[in-house]
């Protein structure tokens, strides 16, 4: 048996499985309320407990976390909200406003055509700081299985990897002669997110537009509110990959699954320029395929690089989901993703290894 399967057939005998209760948001704040004064890990054991039913948005999320107690709880919620990131937010959340005319959409649109197509393409060679903190959860798929000896633990974190993410002449590339693992890294169990940068946007924009976008509403923030599009893109028309490595099953090794798949999801805009400001996607798998989920969300944001504002991924999170065959199982894979330390990537510069850090 893979090294890899004895560490969880382990945790899953000490760890017990709890089912999780849903709540919405403003369930979740009360519940919050009655463990202040408790320690960070049985406030975490509490959140462990729970799912969410709805989106939380950031300003939300931000204020929790600053009332939590420690490091356990704070991951919990994280973990929490990640899970449903690919939820409608509470009702409410949407601005107030009216459907704005065919005219005014269109208007939105091209802007972001325009964005894509043009100002992505003039970012400055630069270079980020990624930070993915990896999630596993193994679940039976019949009760034969669930009734037995076995004990499965939830959600748990695998993996935390720092790695330097460099865009470079409009192409994504990953340098990763400094990265610290502990103790696996995404791609050994799994789940890989390609493409963060420009490549997903113009991807998404490309075959949407071939596809069917529609208007889907107003989402109020903190700075102002936000034109959402819904998006579908059939199989057809999609260039969208999903690729999922590997699956280690005892009859056939390690294989890969990768398939073309249509998907659908959210683009986020500012209004007055066009601006993507987040991004879903979420892949419509077939039915007899392995990999029964596949989404992927991106947050952007301002960031300041020599010298001038630039809208970058600040965020990500991917989910994935396969059947295991072979142990009649379902594993979800669950990545969080951070961007900082954003700077410019100059052709006189070169990345050291080590302690000797990054010299112009």
């Amino acid at each position: 048996m893979p090294k890899f399967a004895l560490l969880f057939l382990f945790a899953a005998i000490a760890l017990p499985a709890f089912p999780s209760k849903p709540v919405s948001v403003e369930q979740l704040e009360k519940i919050l309320e009655t463990t202040k004064g408790e320690s960070d890990r049985k406030v975490a054991h509490e959140l462990d407990s729970l799912q969410l039913t709805v989106r939380i948005n950031a300003t939300d999320l931000a204020r929790l976390q600053t009332a939590l107690p420690g490091k356990r709880s704070r991951q919990a919620l994280m973990l929490l909200a990640d899970s449903a990131e690919f939820f409608s937010l509470p009702p409410g959340s949407a601005a107030v406003g009216d459907k704005p005319p065919m005219t005014a959409q269109s208007r939105m649109l091209s802007l972001a055509i325009d964005y894509i197509a043009n100002t992505l393409h003039q970012l400055p060679n630069l270079y980020a700081t990624r930070l993915t903190a990896s999630y596993f959860e193994e679940q039976p798929l019949s009760n034969a299985v669930q009734n037995a000896h076995w004990v499965y633990p939830p959600m748990h974190q695998v993996a935390s990897t720092t790695e330097t993410v460099l865009y470079r002449d409009g192409h994504e590339v990953v340098e990763y002669p400094n990265a610290k693992r502990q103790p696996y890294t995404p791609s050994s169990h799994g789940l890989v997110t390609k493409g963060v940068f420009g490549p997903i946007l113009n991807t998404v924009m490309v075959d949407a537009v071939h596809g069917k976008i529609t208007w889907g509403r107003w989402e109020q923030f903190e700075n102002g509110r936000r034109a959402v599009f819904h998006y579908s893109v059939p199989r057809e028309l999609s260039h969208y990959d999903v690729d999922f490595c590997c699956f280690d099953t005892h009859a056939a090794g390690s294989r890969e699954f990768q398939r073309v798949s249509g998907y659908h999801g959210e683009m986020t805009l500012d209004a007055e320029t066009g601006t993507v400001l987040r991004l879903t996607i979420i892949a419509d798998m077939a039915p007899e395929d392995e990999v029964v989920t596949s989404e992927i969300m991106v947050d952007y944001s301002p960031v300041e690089i020599g010298g001038r504002s630039v809208t970058c991924p600040l965020r990500s999170v991917s989910i994935s989901a396969a059947r295991i065959s072979d142990t009649g199982t379902r594993q979800t894979l669950l990545n969080d993703v951070s961007f900082s330390k954003y700077h410019l990537f100059r052709s006189e510069s070169r990345l050291l290894v080590g302690n000797e850090g990054t010299t112009p």
